[in-house]
């Protein structure tokens, strides 16, 4: 084969190769152009709601400081208006026992308040002050002994005319020789009495009781030592009229029995005495 007919066929070669490309060229611009076309606007289609989340979350961002600030606020006027509902509670309250207190009370509930109050005067601790004379039998004869003391003591009424009170007493006298008598008693005794006006504070009555005292009995005649002085003591029933005035003042006139006791050269007849006492 000569070369002339050679030549056209590299040319028909290199003709068809570029057609090839040519033709791939084209493929592939169309293959992007469809990738354009199908895939590309729904990507960026997407984007716009991530803008609206951010913008919704800047939102909220912003909007939490406020929420926060509403709720403090809210919290305070709570508080506020517990502590106004509470006073205005109390304040409420007060007036009520106000006016509970100023009402007018009928017959049965006048009665109630003043018997409450009048036991309650009646009741509590006391003091006293007792005078009286001891007649002491000694040398086979009568002698009589002033003596004077102090009482303490507690009364408890259970209503405005029956109680009870319990006490210690010790007193001293005085009698010839420069004698001198020492006595401690400890007794309970039962109390009634009635009322005497219609306020209730002036009452008479009567009491009744029981206890143990003891003597010493000192003087320069026969009894100045400690062995020879008289020392004697026991049980003893005690009674007498009450008069109380004023709620928190008592007056007693009392008579003490000793039932049997004698030792030799010494007994105590009976006590005879008056005391005032102030409850407190």
């Amino acid at each position: 084969m000569t070369n002339q007919n050679k030549i056209p066929c590299i040319n028909a070669t290199k003709n068809d190769s570029k057609n090839a490309m040519s033709i791939a060229g084209r493929l592939a611009f169309v293959l992007v152009l469809l990738f354009f076309v199908f895939f590309v606007p729904p990507l960026s289609a997407k984007k716009p709601p991530k803008e609206s989340t951010q913008t919704t979350q800047t939102t909220q961002d912003s909007q939490t400081p406020k929420i926060t600030q509403e709720s403090a606020e809210n919290g305070a006027k709570s508080a506020t208006q517990t502590a106004e509902s509470s006073e205005q509670k109390s304040s409420e309250k007060k007036a009520d026992e106000k006016s509970i207190q100023s009402q007018p009370c009928n017959e049965l509930c006048e009665y109630i308040r003043q018997k409450t109050s009048t036991t309650k005067h009646k009741n509590g601790y006391f003091i006293g002050v007792n005078g009286g004379a001891n007649v002491l039998e000694i040398y086979n004869k009568l002698v009589w002994l002033p003596t004077f003391g102090l009482s303490f003591g507690v009364n408890s009424f259970f209503t405005p005319y029956i109680g009870v009170r319990g006490y210690v007493s010790a007193d001293v006298g005085f009698g010839d020789y420069e004698g001198v008598l020492g006595m401690l008693s400890l007794g309970i005794e039962a109390l009634a009495e009635f009322s005497l006006n219609k306020r209730k504070s002036v009452f008479l009555g009567g009491f009744l009781g029981f206890g143990v005292d003891g003597y010493v009995y000192y003087d320069k005649r026969d009894f100045s030592s400690f062995s020879s002085m008289q020392k004697n003591g026991g049980f003893y029933m005690q009674g007498g009229i009450s008069f109380a005035f004023l709620r928190h003042n008592r007056l007693n006139i009392a008579a003490r029995l000793i039932p049997s006791r004698s030792v030799r050269d010494f007994s105590s007849a009976v006590l005879a005495f008056g005391q005032y006492s102030y409850t407190f």
